[in-house]
């Protein structure tokens, strides 16, 4: 199994509790779990900072990689003001 784990952080943290934001969450939520291969989806969130954090456990690397579907959701992020970090890949080991 792989791990995805991707850092974003709001220009302004305000923008989390928002309803446009709120709503493209729970949209990008329910499509990352509906992937091929996906096991799980969590994403945390730091309210004071308006950092957040989105850790994604995959059957294989292909697939942990293979999120080039959720581009409409970076760009709707980002018009939110949503700086998105490059995200990292982990084997997962017990």
């Amino acid at each position: 199994m792989y791990m995805r784990v991707t850092h974003a952080q709001y220009a302004d943290p305000a923008t989390l509790d928002s309803e446009a934001a709120t709503q493209l969450w729970q949209e990008l939520s329910s499509h990352v779990r509906g992937l091929p291969g996906n096991q799980s989806y969590t994403r945390g969130l730091d309210r004071a900072s308006g950092r957040t954090i989105a850790i994604s456990i995959w059957d294989t690397e292909e697939h942990a990689k293979s999120l080039s579907s959720t581009s409409d959701f970076v760009s709707r992020l980002q018009a939110l003001g949503m700086r998105i970090e490059p995200s990292d890949f982990f084997e997962v080991r017990a």
